[in-house]
């Protein structure tokens, strides 16, 4: 698991969107995309977390119905803060990361379709750990919930392993359920070594001073 030059939680989620399910026929909608989310600038700084990515991520998918036969492409954002910490091992390498990521909401036939809308947190950390050589989610060990962008969602902490610049570490993964807002789903998620006293509630805490939506764009 290397965290330089890398989106690893954003990229993982936008793999778990790619392999969901499908989205549905989207009549008259080629494209569809997601605004960003960030935390509040002070929050970060207060939590020494720097701003280390921002990354549009599209899917194109093509859809069937009544003869009819179209290419749509979602486009979902990433944005990735990471932090240096020197402990055990590791010396002042960035190895914690918390990241948001959001996804479209569509809108076909009266329906709303999502496939991020349908996924535990869990299967979150369960997908997260199959795009990533060297990253073992273990069981939940903690569970809260926490207020993102105005909206009450369940937060899980999973104990794991993940392997730094060589060595392996214990970690937690941190993952909170998607909420709607504003059109789009959010969804969080942090991984940090467990030699970190109080990191679980920095990271909630980062959380709960997301901002949604934001005229971000890729850096």
């Amino acid at each position: 698991m290397q965290l330089d030059n890398r989106t690893l939680i954003a990229l993982a989620l936008a793999a778990t969107l790619a392999t969901a399910g499908c989205l549905g026929f989207l009549s008259g909608t080629t494209t569809v995309a997601s605004s960003p989310a960030v935390v509040d600038e002070a929050s970060a700084s207060d939590a020494n977390y720097e701003k280390a990515d921002t990354r549009s991520l599209s899917v194109n998918r093509t859809f069937s119905a009544a003869d009819q036969e179209r290419t749509v492409e979602v486009t979902n954002w990433a944005v990735e803060y990471q932090k240096s910490v020197s402990v055990g091992p590791l010396a002042d390498q960035k190895a914690a990361v918390f990241a948001t990521f959001t996804s479209p909401e569509v809108s076909a036939f009266g329906q709303s379709f999502n496939p991020l809308s349908r996924l535990s947190t869990k299967d979150f950390a369960t997908r997260m750990q199959g795009q990533y050589q060297g990253l073992s989610v273990g069981d939940e060990v903690d569970k809260t919930t926490v207020q993102i962008v105005g909206e009450t969602t369940n937060v899980s902490q999973f104990e794991g392993t993940a392997t730094f610049q060589g060595q392996e570490l214990d970690v937690y993964v941190v993952v909170s359920e998607p909420v709607k807002h504003e059109g789009d789903y959010v969804v969080t998620m942090a991984v940090y070594p467990q030699l970190m006293d109080g990191e679980y509630e920095t990271v909630t805490e980062l959380m709960r001073n997301v901002e949604h939506p934001t005229n971000e764009t890729s850096d």
